[in-house]
């Protein structure tokens, strides 16, 4: 059972959507945004993944740090994404693999110990 994540929000899978004032400190907590380029990837536990405006916000802390990736929440990458993640536990190692695909812009892995 995924926990819900914020305050203030209404949650569709697993999902925070953005509406009130107030979210977890572990949102607000300082995640430098990163932007894939084809072929990169990011590795790390799943934080939060909310829809803010729109963009889906997806927190990872990694070996590097906290990162949090923006994707356009209307499009199909972020639809496949959000389902991807209604299937994973918070802190969940995950992999996001950013690709030069039109077909397959994003692939998504869990990742076991």
């Amino acid at each position: 059972m995924r926990k819900r994540i914020g305050t203030g929000g209404r949650t569709t899978a697993g999902i925070e959507y953005k509406n009130g004032p107030k979210v977890a400190s572990r949102v607000d907590e300082h995640f430098e945004t990163a932007f894939l380029r084809p072929w990169q990837e990011v590795v790390g536990n799943l934080e939060f993944a909310l829809v803010e405006g729109s963009s889906l916000q997806i927190g990872l802390r990694t070996k590097a740090g906290p990162i949090r990736l923006a994707l356009e929440s209307t499009s199909p990458e972020a639809d496949e994404t959000r389902n991807f993640l209604a299937n994973c536990p918070d802190g969940s190692m995950i992999g996001l693999l950013r690709t030069d695909s039109r077909s397959k812009p994003i692939i998504l892995r869990m990742i076991e110990d």
